[in-house]
């Protein structure tokens, strides 16, 4: 028997699943499954650890907590009208909202089917149907450390250890992480994020990924990786592919460039990619694509193989011909620097940490907390296809798009500014000494900073993981409290530092009863929005969410997320509203590393103004003790 969890009128009340002898079918409307192991449909749609349900917070916690969160951004005035708003919504339509929100996941519990939490239908909606290019909004990324050989043995060792990690995955011996719903992990097996009008699919091929797709000089070469008798090509012969390909790249001549369009608004590539695959030749190229263990983009060489800030832009904003960027990629240039892109729509930042913790210590011959990868038969690059050229065949009208897809590209990127904080006087050790949690000094550091330049606290959205649940994703913590703000003033009108310190300590402490209670699935965010979805279906008029105040608070003027885990040197994302930052960091023991982005098209914003800011605030952070 399963447990269920639920959340009514403020009590969590477990039920039992009956139990139902019943094909493992796909009830989820945004995968698509062409090649899976059987196994994968447990992971994917059962509950093989038997997680909780993602609780729904009881409606007067909900709005209790939106009110802390509100209250110091708003004055007095602003503020008693949200009490009036919030209790006028609790007793009224709220009221209503939440139970046939509650009623709605008791169906959905009982049915065993999808989806698997209140909030999973409207955040799959909204990853897979916002229609904005999936370059700087859907596509983080992750600098990869460690690895000390050429562009091409990088990638190779890189790519051979991966590959060993997705056969893991697919014989089912991958162990869970503690306490984790682990349903993200299958997702990244041959799998692409696939345009289709009004809404996205994740197509799956598992069980025909066998090669891997090279972008080179704005070329798209396929290679062969795991034969048909199931031996895997040796690194020294995937090495030599890839060095093979960047002859052949440098020799060769461009064909169409299709992968440009893959940064075009979603609804004009959906209508592109049909187009594409009226033509068998094409139909089958993408399939080729779509399917591959990884793309591996062989980039040239860095203007300045020490720039912070190309390196980012590498990884965030690249020329859009040298990227496919419905899939996941690992970039290299000629100088070795590398990182992984991500495709933000089915997985977060645990599962990449942990893929990319796997496959580093393998290619390093390290050990790991899971275990070794699986050690399989090798043959040599003289047993393996010669690399296979790409190349799309398209009417001149297609190419019209193509050039019109790098033209929005251009101007996409074009906008981000970029700036990297390389912290180096102290890291987490540091901060643990001051009696404050490393993630909490870092979230103050950047609201004082913010304060500083903008005289005003801002709207903080902090990723928050919520694997413990079953699909359990994220819950945003609002970073910015009533406790935060005291400290950012005290600090900016330079009051004595122990009054500061103390100040500081306590804001700390508040963020991090907070995160905790956020990963419990306490928060505020993912009960509104899935309230609101009900209340937009229904045509139904909330007050409350038609609020300035109400949506100002959710306007993530700082958008940040702690991507800290092993072999990493920066994480970044691009701000999510114009007049916002984006801030994806790391707080290592001895280092703190810092992604700032913002839009060159807002004047109120700048990322070196940010950047400069919060290293002084970190600074003066540490004068305290």
């Amino acid at each position: 028997m399963q447990a269920i969890f639920l959340s009514a009128v403020g009590v969590g009340v477990a039920v039992k699943a009956l139990q139902r002898k019943r094909k493992m079918e796909n009830p989820s409307p945004v995968l698509t499954l062409k090649s899976v192991p059987a196994g994968f449909k447990t992971e994917l749609f059962g509950n093989p650890y038997d997680l909780p349900r993602l609780p729904i917070p009881a409606l007067e916690d909900t709005t209790k907590k939106y009110l802390a969160a509100v209250r110091p951004l708003t004055d007095d005035a602003e503020y008693a009208k949200q009490e009036k708003l919030v209790k006028a919504f609790t007793e009224g339509v709220g009221a209503e909202l939440h139970k046939k929100l509650v009623e709605k996941d008791a169906a959905a519990a009982k049915s065993g089917s999808y989806p698997f939490s209140f909030i999973e239908e409207c955040w799959d909606k909204m990853y897979y149907g916002e229609r904005c290019p999936a370059p700087i909004n859907f596509s983080p990324y992750f600098a990869v450390t460690g690895l000390k050989g050429s562009q091409t043995s990088n990638a190779a060792m890189f790519a051979h250890s991966f590959t060993k990690w997705t056969q893991r995955v697919l014989k089912g011996e991958l162990a869970q992480d503690a306490g984790a719903c682990s349903y993200g992990f299958p997702k990244h097996i041959g799998s692409a994020k696939v345009p289709k009008k009004g809404l996205d699919t994740l197509v799956m091929y598992s069980n025909e990924s066998t090669n891997v797709i090279v972008i080179c000089n704005e070329q798209i070469f396929s290679v062969e990786v795991l034969s048909k008798d199931g031996t895997i090509l040796d690194v020294a012969g995937l090495e030599a592919k890839f060095d093979e390909i960047k002859k052949m790249a440098a020799a060769g001549t461009k064909g169409p460039k299709v992968q440009s369009l893959t940064s075009e608004d979603r609804d004009v590539w959906a209508d592109a990619r049909s187009t594409l695959e009226k033509d068998a030749s094409n139909k089958a190229l993408l399939k080729e694509i779509d399917q591959a263990i990884i793309v591996v983009c062989l980039d040239g060489a860095p203007k300045n193989p020490n720039d912070l800030v190309e390196r980012s832009d590498r990884l965030l904003i690249a020329p859009t011909a040298t990227r496919w960027w419905d899939k996941f990629m690992l970039v290299v240039d000629e100088s070795g620097f590398m990182g992984v892109t991500c495709e933000h729509s089915y997985a977060d930042g645990t599962n990449w940490g942990r893929f990319i913790r796997e496959t580093m210590n393998d290619a390093l011959g390290k050990p790991d907390p899971s275990g070794p990868l699986p050690t399989l038969p090798t043959h040599a690059a003289a047993a393996a296809p010669a690399p296979k050229p790409l190349v799309f065949t398209v009417s001149a009208d297609m190419e019209s798009k193509i050039a019109a897809a790098e033209a929005n590209h251009a101007k996409l990127t074009g906008d981000l500014e970029t700036a990297v904080i390389d912290f180096t006087e102290f890291g987490k050790g540091a901060i643990k000494g001051w009696n404050c949690s490393p993630d909490g000094a870092v979230q103050l550091a950047f609201q004082a900073a913010y304060y500083q330049l903008h005289g005003r606290m801002p709207p903080v959205y902090e990723a928050c993981a919520t694997r413990k649940f079953h699909h359990g994703r994220t819950e945003t913590i609002r970073s910015t409290t009533s406790d935060s703000k005291a400290f950012v003033e005290a600090l900016a009108k330079n009051a004595p530092k122990a009054e500061t310190l103390a100040l500081m300590q306590a804001a700390a402490k508040t963020h991090g009863g907070n995160a905790k209670g956020c990963s419990n699935g306490a928060g505020i965010d993912r009960h509104f929005t899935a309230m609101a979805a009900i209340a937009t279906k229904e045509g139904t008029k909330v007050d409350l969410f038609e609020d300035a105040t109400f949506k100002y608070s959710k306007s993530w003027h700082l958008s940040t997320s702690n991507g800290t885990q092993p072999y990493l040197s920066m994480f970044g994302f691009g701000a999510v509203i114009p007049q916002g930052y984006g801030l994806g960091y790391l707080v290592n023991n001895d280092d703190i590393s810092i992604v700032c982005t913002s839009y060159k098209s807002c004047a109120e914003t700048s990322s070196a103004k940010m950047a400069s800011s919060i290293e002084e605030t970190l600074k003066k952070m540490k004068a305290l003790v």
